[in-house]
């Protein structure tokens, strides 16, 4: 039982201190690492206090000669509740500033589309963003020449988020607002009531968006809605059918640029090197002609990394001979501590018999690493409005096969004449193995669905174009009001 409350005092602090690195902790301390302690625990009981850095080039947030320390190093400054990365003294009085809305600073899909996006209007306004829980993108937000308010912990309060949006309106006049993701709708609140133009950017299922009331509440308030692909529009207006008749835009993103690209922020790690990529996901030790098979998302329910597995057992069930391996890439699983989902996959490699055969690697930044030793792209979401790491693995000429009715990118293959190789049914595992397999056999086969996908991708996903419309839809909305 102290085990059970050790693990959710520990997943609690992971929200509290994201920025938390343990490894860099348990390398500069050697007592920690020498101590039976949690690093995160020592570090919230103790390190905090004795002013021991909880990541490279991030000082102790416990006092206030810290705080003047974390001013001098990033030009933030902090209160209780937000730090202000930058200065609102520094907005340029000759340009118009827009707002641009995040809703937590992890490098995941929906924030590093954000971040593309404040890369794209530095170029024109200012830029200010707010980030409803800090995180690495809000660093790089400030990198690229956005001026970022970010909160310290979790923000979801309509009347925390009023006062920050005031304290914003004080120092500028906003042209509009860019509410990215409905998860970041509770900022629509307070824009709406100051008249402050507005679009909001869906980049989820409103299926499994709770409760359905909020996400309602943003279609009411938000200027203009865009949706990512027209099978995400037609899910929120099925669960909504009153906005059957609303002809919301679909405006799907292009290749996004990632922020270690430009130059990591100083509040993150370093990136991996090939090598190091290549160890973690257990492919530096393979024969060149292994076919290495992956899965790049965060690990959880919604993703499907139990359909991954079974995909993986019925491939190696039907084609003993047929030499493959398997990563998952991405955050999240923890069959040591997570009793929930990650114990019962864990449970299921074993059961399968497929230890030696499957790799979760976890969270790996350099990407390009990843996507070169790879051959294909599982997407076994249930449900995946239009993922980032599709259009990334496509631009890396990586075949891919996902589920039908799962996610926009499906229908991007079945418009262009890919749904034989790529789509399987709706869940249907064995479909997916059948169509991987194929693929798996013949590398003229994985050749030519990558080189027809990637011509049609230039067409389709375009990132300076989605930044352009994006502003012409935001634009659409101030010049109407």
């Amino acid at each position: 039982m102290i085990a059970v409350f050790e693990n959710l005092f520990v997943s609690y602090l992971g929200r509290r201190y994201p920025y938390f690195d343990e490894d860099f902790y348990l390398t500069a301390n050697a007592d920690v690492a020498k101590s039976a302690i949690d690093p995160l625990i020592h570090y919230h009981r103790y390190g905090r206090v004795e002013g021991r850095q909880p990541a490279k080039n991030v000082v102790s947030d416990y006092s206030a000669s810290s705080n003047r320390m974390l001013s001098f190093f990033t030009g933030a400054w902090k209160n209780s509740n937000y730090e202000l990365l930058g200065d609102f003294g520094e907005l340029d009085p000759a340009r118009k500033t827009v707002l641009v809305v995040l809703h937590e600073g992890t490098r995941t899909g929906a924030p590093i589309i954000g971040y593309n996006l404040v890369v794209g209007l530095v170029e024109k306004y200012n830029v200010i963003t707010l980030v409803l829980q800090d995180g690495p993108i809000a660093y790089a937000c400030r990198q690229a020449g956005a001026v970022v308010m970010a909160t310290t912990r979790r923000c979801r309060n309509p009347k925390t988020v009023a006062k920050l949006i005031e304290t914003i309106c004080q120092s500028a006049n906003l042209e509009f607002a860019i509410v990215n993701s409905i998860e970041s709708r509770v900022a629509l609140f307070d824009l709406n009531a100051r008249g402050i133009p507005n679009v909001c950017l869906v980049h989820e299922f409103a299926s499994y968006i709770l409760p359905k009331s909020e996400f309602e509440a943003a279609l009411l308030l938000a200027g203009e809605t865009i949706f990512p692909a027209a099978i995400v529009r037609q899910n929120a207006q099925d669960v909504f059918p009153q906005f059957q008749d609303r002809d919301f835009p679909v405006i799907p993103q292009g290749l996004c640029l990632l922020p270690a690209e430009i130059g990591d922020d100083e509040h993150d790690r370093e990136v991996e090197t090939i090598a190091q990529v290549r160890a973690r996901m257990g492919v530096d030790t393979l024969r060149p002609d292994t076919i290495v098979i992956i899965a790049v998302a965060a690990f959880g329910f919604r993703k499907g990394p139990d359909l991954f597995v079974q995909c993986a057992a019925r491939m190696m069930r039907s084609n003993p001979e047929l030499d493959c391996h398997f990563v998952w890439v991405g955050t999240g699983y923890h069959p040591e501590s997570d009793g929930q989902h990650s114990a019962f996959v864990a449970d299921q490699i074993l059961r399968e018999k497929l230890s030696d055969k499957i790799r979760f690697a976890g969270e790996i930044k350099n990407m390009g690493a990843v996507y070169e030793a790879a051959d294909i792209l599982l997407l076994t979401s249930r449900l995946d409005p239009l993922p980032c790491v599709a259009i990334e693995a496509i631009y890396a000429d990586i075949p891919i096969v996902c589920f039908d009715q799962t996610t926009g990118i499906a229908d991007f293959f079945s418009d262009n004449d890919l749904a034989d190789e790529c789509v399987a049914g709706y869940l249907d595992v064995e479909d997916m193995a059948a169509k991987a397999t194929a693929l798996a056999r013949s590398e003229e086969r994985r050749q030519s669905v990558s080189n027809t996908a990637r011509k049609a991708t230039l067409l389709d996903f375009n990132m300076v174009e989605y930044v352009q419309r994006i502003e012409e839809q935001a634009l659409r909305i101030a010049n109407k009001e």
